[in-house]
């Protein structure tokens, strides 16, 4: 499975070099469980490499 993770974060960051939060990270509500740590949501912000290159 740690493959497959690396795999997907690789496509994900090349594709939108610059993903961010689209909200302060103060803002994140965690995740209500003792088994996974994580949030409820995450939003971001894309944007694609192609309008990242074009705007340089």
């Amino acid at each position: 499975m740690a493959l497959a993770v690396d795999i997907a974060l690789r496509a994900l960051f090349g594709a939108f070099p610059d993903l961010a939060l689209a909200v302060p990270g103060s803002e994140l509500v965690p995740q209500a469980s003792f088994i996974a740590h994580g949030y409820q949501r995450l939003p971001v912000i894309l944007r694609p490499a192609e309008v990242v290159a074009a705007a340089v």
